[in-house]
C-alpha cells in the first residue's frame, strides 16, 4: 500500500516480512473495516523472537499495538532494531491502561535511498504484555530522471565561399622575358638586319675651284690627298677609323639558352671590301681629273655644249659616287 510519500507493508500480507524465530501467531479483527488495526490484522509473540525486512528506500518506520493493563507488569516488552547489521535502537514498550494502535516502535531516519536489510529482535515478551507487530512504512527513493536519448537536431549549416575561393585563380606563368641588345659604350645602336640605311642621291655641287669628298672611316690612320690641276684643286680626305663608333652591328645575344654557336664577325671580307672601295674611289678621281683636263679645250664650244658637258660630268660623278656608296654599305 502506498500513499505517494511512503509505502506501507502489512504484517501478514507482505511477503517481505520474514518471521525467523519465536512462536508468532496471527490476530484478525472481527470487523476489519472498522478495526484500528492495519488491514484488520496483527502478528503477536509472547516470548523471545525475531523477524527481518528487506527494502529499498531512505527511511523505515515500524508500527505496533499496545494492550492496556489494569496493573503494573514487572517485566515490560523490549525489542532492538538493526539496519544493515548496525544496531540502531532499543525500544521498551510503555505500560498503558487502555489499548493503543499504530504506536511507533522504531524510526530509522534518513539512511540513504539504497537497498537495506533490517533485523528486529524481541528480547522480552509475556502473555500479559506480548509484542504485537502491525505494519511497516518505507520512504522510497525518488523516481529516476528520464532523459531523452535522442540528440537535438544540429543547427542548420550555412555554406559560404571563402574570399580566396571567389577570386579567380591567377596564372603562375611568368611574363615572357624581354630581350634587348645593347652596343658597347660609345658605339651607336646597330641597324636591324632587316633594314638598310637609306642612300642619299643628293648631288654634290661641283665647284670650279675645289671639290672635297669624305670617305667612310678606314681601318688605317686617316690621311688627306690634294690634287691640284690648272689652278683647281680636289681634296680627298680619308677619315681615320674609330673602333668605338663603328657602324657594324654587334652580335645579337641568343634569345634562349640554346646550344647554337655564337656569331663571329668576319673581319677578312670587311677589310677586303674597304680596300676595294678605296681602289674604286681612286679610279673615279682619276677619271674625274681626266675629264677636267679637257675642260679648257672645250671653251670654244657654245654655251649650250658647255652646259651639257658640265651636266654630263655631274651625272657621271653622281653615278660613280652612288655605286661606291652602295658597295661600301653592302
Amino acid at each position: 500500500m502506498s500513499d505517494g510519500a511512503t509505502v506501507t507493508y502489512d504484517d501478514s500480507k507482505s511477503g517481505q516480512v520474514k518471521y525467523t524465530a519465536g512462536p508468532w501467531y496471527p490476530l484478525a479483527a472481527t470487523d476489519p473495516d472498522n478495526s484500528t488495526w492495519q488491514d484488520g490484522t496483527l502478528s503477536g509473540v509472547n516470548a523471545a523472537a525475531a523477524f527481518t525486512f528487506t527494502f529499498t528506500g531512505s527511511r523505515v518506520v515500524v508500527y505496533g499495538y499496545l494492550r492496556g493493563q489494569g496493573y503494573t507488569i514487572a517485566i515490560p516488552t523490549e525489542s532492538s532494531y538493526s539496519i544493515d547489521s548496525v544496531l540502531m535502537k532499543n525500544y521498551i514498550a510503555p505500560q498503558v491502561t487502555v489499548d493503543q494502535s499504530k504506536v511507533q516502535f522504531f524510526d530509522s531516519g534518513d539512511i540513504g535511498a539504497l537497498s537495506h536489510f533490517m533485523s528486529v529482535s524481541i528480547t522480552s515478551a509475556t502473555n500479559d504484555f506480548p509484542y504485537y507487530l502491525d505494519f511497516i512504512t518505507v520512504v522510497p527513493p525518488p523516481p529516476p530522471v528520464t532523459t531523452s536519448s535522442t540528440p537535438p537536431p544540429p543547427p542548420p549549416q550555412t555554406t559560404s565561399a571563402s574570399p580566396a575561393a571567389q577570386q579567380s585563380p591567377q596564372s603562375n606563368t611568368p611574363p615572357p622575358a624581354q630581350i634587348g641588345t645593347s652596343a658597347a659604350p660609345g658605339t651607336p645602336n646597330p641597324v636591324p638586319p632587316s633594314s638598310k640605311a637609306p642612300i642619299s642621291d643628293s648631288t654634290q655641287s661641283a665647284s670650279a675651284q675645289s671639290s672635297t669628298f669624305i670617305l667612310p672611316p678606314q681601318p688605317a690612320g686617316g690621311s688627306t690627298t690634294t690634287i691640284v690641276e690648272n689652278g683647281s684643286s680636289v681634296a680627298v680626305q680619308i677619315a681615320p677609323s674609330d673602333p668605338s663608333s663603328s657602324s657594324m652591328p654587334s652580335p645579337t645575344p641568343a634569345l634562349a639558352p640554346d646550344n647554337s654557336a655564337s656569331l663571329h664577325t668576319k673581319v677578312g671580307p670587311i677589310a677586303g671590301g674597304v680596300v676595294g672601295g678605296v681602289v674604286v674611289l681612286i679610279a673615279a678621281l682619276v677619271l674625274f681629273f681626266f675629264c677636267r683636263r679637257h675642260k679648257k679645250s672645250r671653251n670654244v664650244r657654245t654655251n649650250n655644249n658647255n652646259v651639257n658637258l658640265i651636266e654630263g660630268q655631274h651625272f657621271l660623278l653622281n653615278y660613280v659616287m652612288s655605286r661606291l656608296l652602295n658597295y661600301v654599305l653592302k
